[in-house]
């Protein structure tokens, strides 16, 4: 994906910081230092989705989770409601399992069922 819009924007506007390492349109990234994001790796801790790609030192468009996004279903898809985490890819989103997965790792929740590399919208947290 070279850019990315969520499809609801619920209230909080997108902002800008560094990206510190490569990231495409529509990755969730995470905090990797100060002003600073990488894509998220599998289960990492997201503060959002990239709007556009970049590299190392450029700056990026970040929308914040609590957003209505569609990104991708990872492996074993997800059913409608299920709560989701970042997948081995930072634009697949897979099912965030209770017990097994820290509270920091869910992202969101689905808002509709989706096969692997199916086309999943869900909702930030």
């Amino acid at each position: 994906m070279a850019d990315y819009t969520p499809k609801f924007i619920l209230g909080a506007g997108p902002f800008t910081l560094s990206a510190g390492g490569t990231i495409a349109g529509g990755d969730v990234v995470a905090m990797s230092a100060s002003d600073t994001v990488t894509s998220a790796g599998a289960g990492g801790t997201a503060i959002g989705v990239a709007g556009h790609d970049a590299v190392s030192g450029q700056k990026v468009t970040i929308y914040p989770l609590k957003m209505v996004h569609e990104t991708l279903a990872g492996v074993g898809g997800a059913t409608f409601g299920q709560p989701l985490k970042v997948g081995a890819s930072p634009n697949k989103m897979v099912v965030w399992v209770t017990g097994t997965d820290g509270a920091e790792k869910w992202v969101g929740n689905a808002l509709n069922t989706a096969i692997a590399d199916a086309t999943l919208r869900w909702i930030g947290r």
